[in-house]
């Protein structure tokens, strides 16, 4: 890893823009994810139905802190003002000199099923293996019974690789996780295919 990277904070996905967290965000996270509580509590550990702005507002500016010292980049997506997602390129797999980063995602519910999921993954990917960037592998775990998720790595490009049957990279059982993987020279996905998820 070059002793000078420094991470990219933003870039822009079709009419989204994908940035990191920032001091001031907190209500609007807060507000976000408790309306989308009842969505994301299947998949989502931290989600909460009792979130407040003031916790949530202590997390934005831990991400944006984790962010500038390069341990871990976690996003926030917006559609103008509206925040409607949250993702991220987490080095869990070794490190940034692994070049892996996991991707997760959520999205707002009242967005679900739109296709952000998807368009947001495609162009992770091509950030991610840009210049800008230092991945040459992608990785993306979603929960057996989380079609739409799988629906999502899928239309992204992602192949298939196992079933997760043991503890993850952060020591938490993902018994019946689906891996997913993408690697630098894989086909690109097409970006006219449909994104319903």
């Amino acid at each position: 890893m070059d002793d000078h990277f420094l991470a990219p904070t933003s870039t822009t996905i079709d009419d989204l823009v994908v940035r990191a967290w920032q001091p001031g965000d907190g209500a609007v996270m807060a507000a976000t994810t408790v309306a989308s509580y009842d969505h994301l509590a299947p998949w989502m550990a931290w989600a909460t139905p009792d979130d407040t702005a003031q916790a949530a507002e202590a997390r934005a500016r831990l991400f944006a802190g984790h962010y500038l010292a390069h341990e871990d980049f976690v996003l926030s997506i917006w559609d103008g003002d509206t925040l409607v997602g949250g993702t991220g390129l987490h080095p869990r797999w070794g490190g940034l000199d692994s070049r892996v980063a996991e991707i997760g995602m959520w999205i707002a519910a009242e967005r679900a099923g739109t296709g952000i999921g998807t368009r947001v993954l495609r162009g992770l990917v091509r950030w991610g293996l840009s210049d800008e960037w230092c991945w040459d592998r992608f990785v993306w775990l979603c929960d057996g019974r989380n079609r739409a998720s799988a629906r999502v790595a899928q239309k992204a490009g992602f192949t298939l690789e196992g079933n997760l049957r043991g503890p993850g990279p952060d020591g938490v059982a993902l018994d019946a996780t689906l891996v997913w993987g993408f690697n630098r020279g894989d086909p690109a996905a097409d970006d006219d295919a449909p994104t319903d998820a």
